[in-house]
């Protein structure tokens, strides 16, 4: 999820909204991705963007060691942009502390 919403920011993927069997959720579409948040977990998001909070300027840059380019794919967002992913990274750590199940299918 963090990685989405980095590339949100720096307009690789885009916000959309939708339901399925009348429950609210929040897409973030692009290259390479596609998540789904339930809408009560978005709630928990959206005031920090909002807020600017997730503004990768208010991050500061780390010296590039590879350019960001759309020819890129959007995971090279995770290295290239390293100080802001790991800011949304902690930052959602803080909001969502419980872990979700998963399984091995």
């Amino acid at each position: 999820m963090a990685l989405a919403l980095v590339a949100v920011a720096r307009g690789r993927a885009h916000l959309g909204g939708s339901y399925v069997h009348e429950v609210p959720l929040v897409e973030i579409k692009g290259d390479n991705c596609h998540v789904l948040i339930l809408g009560e977990d978005w709630a928990k998001i959206e005031p920090f963007i909002k807020d600017g909070s997730f503004d990768p300027l208010i991050v500061p840059n780390a010296p590039r060691t590879a350019r960001l380019d759309p020819s890129h794919d959007m995971g090279a967002l995770e290295l290239v942009d390293q100080p802001f992913y790991l800011y949304v990274l902690n930052t959602l750590k803080l909001l969502f502390t419980e872990s979700y199940p998963t399984s091995k299918l």
